[in-house]
């Protein structure tokens, strides 16, 4: 289980270091106007977009700090902090998922501690490669059905990264719906019109669906074997 663990955070906290990194890599590399061309910047609409934009990507990046200090600095105060917070009357209910959460947490940062320089390389250069490829999948699209505006293969990259990031704000899984949604708003410039709306299920088609389906299949194993550990616990 401790491994599990670790290899979770980890995974999660690679992902985060990813977006913080590469969000105003891109913006600064090819300029606000063309990341945001579709959504229209001078709207009402197009401000709010860009401004989502800033306010969800600070609070990511807050909360990687906050989970980088809990697994390379101090685990313990974390935890303490998380069971103060959740002694309040309010929400006490849910002390007890707090209390895992920092048990988590002491967990991956006793798995992580000595981990070596050339260990975090190969992390960061695999995770950096994944979501690149995974990326990469749009403009492999829009080279096959693009109109006639011409392709810029960084800003479209840099397209997603924005809407990566304004994604996570959605309730929903994977953000479905939001996702299609700002596919359309972000990349229809460089579509043929009227393909658009199919071109965005296709996207998640590739680099969405297919991790809801091997979850499908690994998710009962995982759970039966997990119920099964639990009684020979008890």
């Amino acid at each position: 289980m401790g491994k599990s663990i670790t290899a979770i955070l980890n995974s999660s906290f690679l992902d985060g270091i990813f977006l913080a990194v590469m969000a105003p890599f891109v913006y600064f590399m090819a300029s606000k106007d063309a990341l945001f061309s579709g959504i229209h910047l001078n709207t009402s609409f197009g401000n709010s977009v860009f401004y989502t934009f800033w306010t969800v990507y600070f609070l990511i990046l807050a909360y990687k700090l906050f989970v980088a200090y809990a697994l390379f600095v101090n685990p313990q105060f974390i935890k303490k902090i998380l069971l103060y917070m959740f002694s309040a009357p309010l929400v006490r209910r849910w002390k007890k998922q707090a209390r895992e959460t920092g048990d988590q947490l002491v967990i991956a940062s006793n798995g992580l501690k000595d981990k070596s320089r050339k260990y975090w390389m190969w992390c960061l250069g695999a995770t950096f490669v994944s979501w690149t490829a995974r990326y990469s999948i749009v403009n492999c699209i829009l080279h096959a059905f693009h109109g006639t505006t011409a392709l810029n293969d960084f800003v479209i990259y840099g397209k997603q990264v924005i809407m990566g990031i304004i994604i996570l704000l959605s309730p929903t899984p994977g953000g479905s719906g939001l996702a299609e949604f700002m596919f359309t708003d972000f990349l229809g410039e460089f579509i043929s019109k009227g393909l658009a709306p199919t071109l965005s299920i296709l996207w998640r088609m590739l680099s969405y669906y297919p991790y809801l389906l091997i979850g499908a299949i690994l998710l009962p194993r995982w759970i039966r074997e997990h119920i099964k550990l639990e009684k020979l616990k008890l």
